[in-house]
């Protein structure tokens, strides 16, 4: 079996973590499927399409205020607008 030991405390009971079982098999599923990709976008300008490349950033930010915290009830509204505090 296959062992990696980096010292962390959520293990399997063969003493792989959890991060790196996830990391390796990660590493494993890229590794078999990157050629096919490329071959595929090697193809596609080949044929004439596109190859422009998008970005996409994603920001994920935890332990924001809710969104009931963030709700303007708009105290000042009419009454049929407003909300109850």
């Amino acid at each position: 079996m296959f062992r990696l030991d980096l010292g962390s405390t959520g293990r399997y009971c063969d003493g792989m973590s959890r991060r790196s079982f996830v990391q390796v098999g990660l590493a494993g599923m890229a590794s078999v499927g990157l050629p096919q990709i490329l071959r595929a976008k090697e193809a596609s300008v080949d044929r004439g399409g596109s190859s422009k490349n998008t970005s996409v950033i994603l920001i994920w930010l935890d332990g924001g205020p809710s969104h009931l915290d963030l709700y303007d009830l708009k105290p000042q509204a009419p009454a049929e607008y407003r909300g109850l505090w």
